[in-house]
């Protein structure tokens, strides 16, 4: 048996070039074939040839039976941001065989095992990575933005290291250039509260990200980086009404022609400058009033959309005002044939 191994795999297989090969059942060529797990010929179907599986082994072969342990076939996980952790291995769990002080003894060198099986920096940022994580499940942060934050966070540790920072406002920091660069920003103060910080601990920390950011650019550290600060794009009034609007109680249907509409108010008053001296917040939080109140959402109350967008009453009612009078500058781009007048009572 061993002779017959050792001279198949002494045999020169040679494997059919590119343009060479032909199906032998229609001679179609190399590049009308299909190649997947297997080349196969798109014109009569024949299975050409078939490629070695060199993926990791996840199936679970035990799975409808009594007879299975634990379905890891694989090493641990492996991640380009844990290098060390990556290369580690996975002791099973000893459930079965064996007296009971052999299966203690097996429990606790796994224990021990899976404890030194991170380093610190890497279990410094695992507990980092959680702490985003729980942060985005209960913000309802979706999986990019995460994702973005993370990147962010290992830019920042891999170009400079500066005591006297909190972590939770270097975390805030990251998660608000996350929302920035998606388009869907927040506050400050939103981005602060997340995080049970004070505002002025976040700003101090947003400046030292921002300024380490742009040195590593600019001495090009940053390559691969999704999020360098040439990415971050300015944000606009439009930007602010996805959120809180969110919030209200409207229907499912309405949701997106609601969202659509305001986005045009907001974007029209925004390059016609009808609303300059207010900030884009204030602005989003008018054309929202003023979109919803188009579409019959009379019950809700400005008060009401002013305590979401967190912006006073009076700066509200100022700035949707500016919009109200202003109707007939984009009232036709936004398709609103005819407008009534609305009591701001």
């Amino acid at each position: 048996m061993n002779e017959y191994l050792e001279s198949a795999w002494a045999e020169n297989h040679q494997v059919p070039e590119k343009g060479v090969a032909s199906c032998p059942t229609c001679e179609s060529k190399f590049e009308d074939w299909e190649h997947l797990d297997v080349s196969t010929c798109l014109g009569c179907g024949t299975v050409i040839s078939r490629c070695l599986d060199l993926t990791a082994e996840y199936r679970y072969f035990s799975q409808d039976d009594r007879g299975g342990g634990d379905p890891c076939r694989v090493g641990a996980p492996q991640d380009n941001r844990f290098p060390e952790s990556s290369l580690g291995t996975v002791i099973l769990p000893t459930q079965h065989g064996g007296s009971a002080n052999c299966r203690w003894s097996m429990n606790k060198i796994r224990r021990y095992h899976t404890w030194n099986m991170l380093p610190y920096k890497e279990r410094n940022l695992l507990h980092v990575f959680e702490t985003l994580q729980i942060t985005a499940s209960n913000q309802g942060l979706d999986t990019g933005i995460l994702d973005l934050a993370k990147e962010y966070y290992v830019a920042l540790t891999a170009n400079c290291q500066k005591r006297g920072l909190s972590r939770s406002a270097i975390l805030a920091s990251c998660v608000f250039s996350a929302l920035k660069q998606v388009g869907q920003p927040r506050k400050p103060k939103d981005v602060a509260d997340m995080f049970n910080i004070k505002t002025s601990d976040f700003t101090k920390a947003f400046k030292y990200v921002q300024e380490v950011l742009a040195l590593a650019h600019q001495k090009g550290h940053l390559k691969g980086f999704s999020g360098s600060p040439s990415a971050i794009q300015s944000t606009r009034a439009s930007h602010y009404i996805a959120h809180p609007l969110s919030k209200l109680p409207l229907k499912r249907s309405e949701f997106t022609i609601v969202l659509i509409l305001a986005t045009k108010i907001a974007d029209i008053s925004e390059d016609k400058s009808l609303c300059a001296e207010h900030m884009p917040p204030s602005l989003a939080a008018a054309a929202l009033t003023e979109a919803v109140r188009l579409k019959g959402y009379k019950d809700i109350s400005m008060e009401s959309i002013a305590t979401l967008c967190n912006v006073s009453s009076g700066t509200l009612l100022k700035c949707w005002k500016r919009i109200d009078e202003s109707r007939k500058s984009w009232a036709e781009e936004c398709g609103i044939v005819q407008v009534e007048t609305v009591d701001t009572k």
